[in-house]
């Protein structure tokens, strides 16, 4: 690879991340808040992200609070509910 398509592809890289942030960042700052008052509401002292944690083998659903909290989240937040209506 020579050094101007080098050059476009970090480029092309640099812009995706700074997109990536401007756009994901506040939604991403706006869940995470919401996560922690929901969590702190319910006595809930530890909340797992199972796709980012590896060895989890085995959990019941009970213990699961993801449709549940995005229940909630698109109630309080109606603008987002089209989008992120939990399967």
């Amino acid at each position: 690879m020579n050094s101007p398509d080098r050059n476009r592809i970090t480029s092309t890289a640099r812009a995706t991340v700074i997109l990536t942030l401007l756009i994901f960042g506040p939604l991403q700052d706006d869940v995470g808040k919401a996560l922690d008052a929901y969590a702190k509401a319910r006595g809930i002292t530890l909340i797992l992200d199972a796709s980012q944690v590896e060895g989890i083998l085995f959990a019941l659903e009970t213990i699961d609070i993801t449709r549940a909290f995005i229940a909630e989240y698109n109630s309080k937040n109606p603008a987002t509910a089209a989008s992120a209506t939990p399967k």
